[in-house]
């Protein structure tokens, strides 16, 4: 019984043992990163390009200066091309210039604690960090974009029409009760269900279906 014992203790060291993963954040959350995009194709979604139906024209996105620069100019390019505008890569090429604006995208935050918010207290020369006691807690995000743009004549640089300002919102909102949750509330919610929420939306599948001759 007494040599028994010790195999036991060695056998069960043996097993113990441990592992770690590497847990890593991107820069942006993902929930920032959906809120901004939900923004700016509700906005987008509301400009008007119905004037350059058929029309040859270039996009200048030289003035939108953004984090997000990329996804909004795809976004306006996919909603011009689906409301008949034909855009090309070179402006000598175009007969219009639709000179796009983005005067805000991003995301705003309010964070709401009802108790006792943490805090740092110098104690004795050090820090010491108390933690958050609530009893209510809300943290409510929003998503804004605010575009536009105005289309002139290439040859003449004479204004042609303009459209906008477009605005777009989106919202995420977090709520705990003593400790639980969070309760979750938004309008994003279509991105995160797992079955297939994407649309297709159809072109002219012959260029004879085409309004009129592009001009």
């Amino acid at each position: 019984m007494n040599i028994r014992l010790p195999a036991f203790a060695l056998a069960a060291c043996m097993l113990i043992g441990c592992g770690s993963s590497r847990v890593t954040d991107t820069p942006r959350t993902a929930t920032e990163q959906l809120l901004v995009s939900a923004a700016v194709d509700q906005a987008v979604s509301q400009l008007d390009f119905s004037l350059l139906e058929e029309r040859k024209t270039y996009l200048d996105d030289s003035l939108v200066d953004r984090v997000d620069k990329s996804f909004i100019i795809a976004s306006v390019r996919a909603q011009a091309r689906r409301d008949g505008v034909i855009l090309l890569d070179k402006p000598d090429d175009a007969s219009y210039i639709l000179e796009l604006r983005a005067g805000a995208v991003g995301v705003d935050r309010d964070d709401y604690v009802l108790g006792i918010p943490a805090s740092s207290l110098p104690i004795g020369g050090t820090p010491i960090v108390t933690p958050e006691i609530a009893a209510y807690k809300s943290i409510n995000q929003t998503g804004a974009c605010r575009i536009s743009f105005t289309v002139y004549r290439r040859d003449d640089n004479r204004f042609f029409y303009a459209s906008g300002p477009a605005y777009g919102f989106s919202d995420h909102k977090s709520r705990w009760i003593m400790g639980a949750g969070p309760g979750v509330k938004e309008n994003i919610q279509p991105a995160r269900q797992p079955n297939n929420t994407a649309s297709i939306v159809a072109g002219p599948s012959s260029p004879d279906q085409s309004a009129r001759t592009p001009e």
